[in-house]
């Protein structure tokens, strides 16, 4: 337990500690240290407390890393933090959802990020992330609900939106794939306007009396 004590104890890690462990083999230490990036201690079974200051220049170059694990780690690491990402993170998260050669399991991380935006910036992206809800994976597809959750019934693209939840939902057959979006999205219907409840009447509607996968 030498590396928990050199970590959480009151004598802060390097920055070069940081870097070396943010490479290990183990998820979770590799996770542990791009929590440390962020100021958090993190334990194996899921405690967090104050870890000391905020190392935005690690977190960047972590989100930069030509490693996909030390990619991976450092936005799981932002995931579990409760505010809207940086723009710089955002940015970075979107540039990983457009590279066709990010790792599939970065990719999940920063679409969730994504979906921790604002309308504005997700509205523009509307196009590629609905692409994302027909990916074979269906943790992909999940992901892609995260970051269209926001924009669902925005005025700017919920006639692209709607229709495309409708037909993922219709077809599908796992719950992971919706799994703890559907309150967000009614949220954002409900205080849309009738307009977008008329669609979302008529299209979310069609998903419950219309199921159309594998009987």
């Amino acid at each position: 337990m030498h590396f928990f004590r050199r970590f959480h104890g009151p004598d802060q890690p390097s920055d070069d500690d940081i870097r070396r462990y943010i490479h290990h083999q183990s998820h979770n230490i590799r996770f542990v240290a791009a929590s440390k990036a962020l100021g958090v201690n993190s334990g194996y079974i899921g405690w967090r407390g104050p870890g000391g200051k905020v190392r935005p220049k690690l977190v960047t170059e972590f989100l930069q890393s030509k490693d996909p694990r030390v990619r991976r780690a450092m936005f799981a690491a932002i995931l579990k933090q409760s505010n809207a990402p940086t723009p710089e993170i955002f940015e970075l998260a979107v540039k990983a959802v457009k590279d066709p050669a990010e790792s599939w399991w970065v990719k999940d991380a920063a679409l969730q990020i994504i979906g921790r935006g604002s309308a504005d910036q997700i509205a523009p992206l509307t196009d590629m992330l609905l692409g994302y809800l027909k990916h074979e994976e269906n943790w992909l597809r999940n992901a892609a609900l995260t970051a269209l959750t926001p924009v669902a019934a925005d005025e700017r693209c919920y006639k692209k939106v709607l229709p495309a939840i409708g037909d993922l939902v219709r077809t599908n057959q796992r719950v992971s794939v919706t799994r703890g979006l559907a309150a967000g999205i009614r949220a954002k219907i409900k205080e849309a306007s009738p307009a977008v409840q008329k669609l979302a009447t008529d299209t979310l509607q069609e998903t419950f009396t219309g199921y159309a996968g594998t009987k």
